[in-house]
């Protein structure tokens, strides 16, 4: 519904333009009159989304008018009305921002329609790109902790990172700064809260209870890590610059007493001193090796020093490495990886080393074409804890590693044809979810599996394959049909107009709309 307000100190020109506007205006329209600006600001308690106004009146004049409703509704668009083609008059108009048109009355009722009808839809696109935007903001604020989240593990990860750090961290609204030193905690939560919650909660009480300790003093980010580890990073805001990691291990203790009376229990290892961001992964492998080090069946506490540096071949650091190349299919890489681990120096370690691979070694086994099969013939080592045991039970993980990799390259058509099918049935439904994990359901294999031999394959990862084929059909569409975005978007699969748009832009170099008026043009 658009309302129209006509002022006009004149009533035969103001109840004459009113009327022809309701009489060949569009069906949305509700046009109101108004004799003097007075008259027109007690209308305007109701909406006014476009006003048509005479410039010389007694008392309030048109300008005066427009910028008092434009007070009160911001959204609102003036076409100026006047008897006298005055320079002056125009460029105040056209000075004023709100004005779509200035139309001499002599014109006649027809230009005044016409104007009106460029306000209504200025007026609607600018409503249509400010809903826009506002969905883009709420859409982006959803997923920023996400994206916040994922930042910092690449950064303990050391993954190069191809834009400013500064600049991500303002784009993400993440509060802490680039150009400051940060201090690194790992932890290790133990226990679950007597209130018999998940781990996730276990990990939430934790926060406030650190953000209670060290807020205001210190910037504090947690984020969760694989195996109920947590890291932990502060940024000092205070006054109190020097002995931050003493300062920082000191309070630990209090946190952990806290924790402890939440029904919880953890561990802490301290960074002895603050780093840049570009060296946080170095002193997370660091920690990493020093909490697994020390960590006995209770709580530990330790804050390291120069001499705990991360030892060549240490667990944490070989277990990432092994952890990777068994998810890229390198079997025989991982083989030869796994033997260069060095053995824990406490039983707890090797215990959990063991779990470690344990776990790696079922998921891959899951993950193989024929999982039943290697199940059947499977041989699970056995932990040993002693020196001679550990190797030979290294030597058994190695060999079963081997057997994937036979497997994996054993001569089958059937691995084209799964792809094949996959394709296919991406093609024909692009409408419906296509995520990994359900086409691995309809194919009967696991999505670890599909996606390594889909870019065997294609060349191209799953993902990356489903945008390529959504884009074409959609790019189809806009060329070859009448479509409305909003169907086209629906039809490829997306729910988010905006995150459709992006995407199409991304991949063109071009909005829909200006790809629709460009193929549009070149077929004329």
């Amino acid at each position: 519904m658009i309302n129209i307000l006509v002022v006009d100190d004149e009533p035969i020109s103001a109840d004459g333009i009113s009327i022809y506007l309701q009489e060949r205006g569009e069906t949305d329209w509700t046009v109101r009159t108004a004799y003097n600006g007075i008259q027109a600001l007690e209308i305007a308690r109701q909406r006014v989304d476009i006003l048509v106004s005479d410039i010389r009146m007694p008392g309030l004049d048109g300008f005066q008018v427009q910028e008092k409703i434009r007070e009160i509704w911001p959204m609102s668009r003036c076409v100026f009305l006047t008897s006298v083609q005055q320079m002056d008059y125009v460029q105040r108009a056209i000075r004023s921002g709100t004005a779509v048109d200035y139309v001499l009355k002599i014109e006649g009722e027809e230009v005044i329609l016409d104007a009106v009808r460029k306000a209504a839809d200025v007026q609607k696109n600018e409503i249509h790109t400010r809903e826009l935007l506002q969905r883009a903001e709420e859409e982006i604020r959803e997923v920023r902790p996400l994206l916040q989240k994922e930042l910092i593990l690449s950064l303990l990860r050391g993954t190069h990172l191809p834009f400013s750090l500064a600049e991500r961290f303002r784009e993400l609204e993440f509060f802490f700064r680039a150009d400051q030193r940060v201090l690194l905690i790992l932890g290790q939560v133990g226990d679950e809260p007597s209130s018999g919650g998940t781990p996730d909660i276990s990990a939430f009480v934790l926060n406030n209870i650190l953000e209670k300790y060290f807020w205001p003093a210190y910037r504090v980010y947690m984020v969760q890590l694989p195996e109920c580890r947590i890291a932990v990073l502060l940024q000092n805001v205070s006054s109190f610059n020097e002995g931050n990691a003493r300062h920082v291990f000191s309070m630990l203790e209090a946190v952990q007493e806290t924790f402890r009376r939440a029904g919880g229990t953890t561990s802490f290892a301290v960074d002895d001193d603050e780093c840049q961001w570009d060296e946080l992964s170095a002193h997370y492998h660091s920690l990493n090796a020093l909490l697994e080090r020390n960590l006995p069946m209770e709580e530990a506490l330790v804050l390291r020093n120069e001499s705990d540096q991360l030892p060549e071949n240490s667990p944490s650091e070989a277990l990432y490495k092994l952890r990777a190349l068994l998810e890229n299919g390198n079997y025989e890489e991982a083989a030869a990886a796994l033997m260069q681990i060095a053995m824990p120096h406490t039983i707890r370690g090797r215990i959990d080393l063991y779990r470690k691979w344990l776990k790696l070694l079922v998921a891959n086994a899951d993950a193989q074409e024929n999982a039943e099969r290697i199940y059947e013939r499977l041989h699970v080592p056995m932990l040993q804890t002693d020196e001679r045991g550990w190797i030979n039970m290294q030597l058994e993980f190695a060999a079963v590693f081997r057997r994937f990799a036979a497997e994996e390259n054993t001569p089958s058509g059937r691995m084209e044809q799964t792809v094949e099918k996959v394709c296919r049935y991406v093609k024909e439904n692009l409408e419906d979810d296509l995520s990994l994990v359900r086409l691995a359901d309809l194919v009967d294999h696991s999505s670890t599996y599909l996606s390594r031999i889909f870019k065997t394959v294609k060349g191209i990862g799953y993902n990356d394959f489903v945008v390529e084929c959504r884009m074409e059909h959609a790019a189809c569409l806009l060329r070859d049909t009448k479509q409305t975005l909003s169907d086209i978007v629906a039809q490829v699969g997306y729910t988010s107009s905006s995150y459709f748009i992006r995407t199409f832009k991304k991949t063109y170099g071009m909005t829909p709309t200006e790809y629709r008026k460009r193929m549009g043009t070149k077929r004329q």
